[in-house]
């Protein structure tokens, strides 16, 4: 497949806000860097297809596994529990639309 569909450059956008949401957490500063530059990526080049979808998937799952040991440490915060479901949704989301696994 060439490039992406208009579903997974909506799935993109949606992890841009998720990573402008979670931006100024100092815990998540090599995560988001990473995620940036990804998403960055995607949205300037028309060659990015399928398996960039899966290296996102990959980042969101950072995201979440980095989010749920801070969420361990401060488990009173709303923030933090809510920006755990929205990198699990989108991991989900990305992973459905990468495709089958091998």
């Amino acid at each position: 497949m060439a490039g992406l569909t208009d579903y997974h450059k909506t799935i993109v956008f949606y992890c841009r806000d998720f990573l402008d949401t979670v931006a100024e957490m100092p815990e998540l500063r090599n995560e988001n860097r990473a995620l940036d530059s990804l998403i960055t990526f995607m949205l300037e080049d028309p060659s990015a297809d399928q398996s960039r979808l899966m290296e996102l998937e990959s980042m969101m799952d950072r995201h979440y596994s980095r989010l749920m040991s801070i969420y361990a440490r401060r488990p009173d915060s709303v923030f933090i529990s809510a920006a755990i479901t929205r990198a699990e949704s989108l991991r989900d989301m990305c992973a459905q639309a990468a495709g089958p696994g091998i």
